[in-house]
């Protein structure tokens, strides 16, 4: 019997030591993280957008900032300000990073991903991906996401078959909304690089 009870012990030592853990797995990802925002008052270089040309087709995200109160994983996001005006429908937000002075070379990747957090009652944005590429700052965008109230949703990006990747000139988180004349704050977190698309 107490041969038993040893045998057992052992095994289940062995099972805690050298069985991988499940659920640290799980929350590994499979892709590069280029953004997580974990450093304290550090926007990481992301702004809203800033041509002016482009700001009447995007206008409505007033501000970008590093912040603690939501995260995907660890302790930070990037928190977005909204203010879309009562007087005049304004459907768009634009957050971006330029890599304009030192351009990205993302040419061994396939698909670009992101999570983004909506606040309660703000079930009316929308968001997608999309980044610029080359000297021609080629666009392209990914398919428009439904967020989902107080939860984290996924939004991606297929670049496989995009031009120029060896020279990625800027990457933007776009917000389009349903309604008009509102106040929000939306975070954005764990922007990825994955080698499948």
């Amino acid at each position: 019997m107490r041969i038993r009870v040893l045998t057992l012990s052992l095994a289940l030592v062995f099972l805690a030591v050298f069985l991988p853990d499940v659920t640290s797995q799980e929350k590994k990802s499979s892709g590069k993280r280029i953004f997580d925002w974990e450093k304290e008052g550090d926007a990481e270089g992301w702004t809203p957008i800033t041509f002016e040309s482009e700001k009447k087709n995007y206008p409505f995200i007033k501000a970008v900032a590093q912040s603690d109160r939501k995260a995907n994983t660890g302790k930070g996001s990037l928190e977005i300000s909204i203010e879309s005006s009562t007087e005049k429908f304004e459907a768009a937000g634009r957050a971006e990073k330029s890599f304009y002075a030192k351009p990205e070379d993302w040419s061994g990747y396939k698909k670009l991903t992101a999570k983004f957090y909506l606040t309660q009652h703000s079930t009316y944005l929308e968001a997608y991906l999309a980044v610029q590429t080359g000297d021609k700052w080629n666009w392209y965008q990914g398919k428009s996401v439904e967020g989902k109230e107080e939860a984290w949703t996924e939004v991606s990006l297929d670049i496989s078959e995009s031009k120029d990747l060896d020279k990625v000139v800027a990457i933007h988180f776009i917000l389009k909304s349903r309604i008009s004349g509102f106040t929000e704050k939306v975070y954005l977190d764990n922007v990825e690089l994955h080698e499948s698309p």
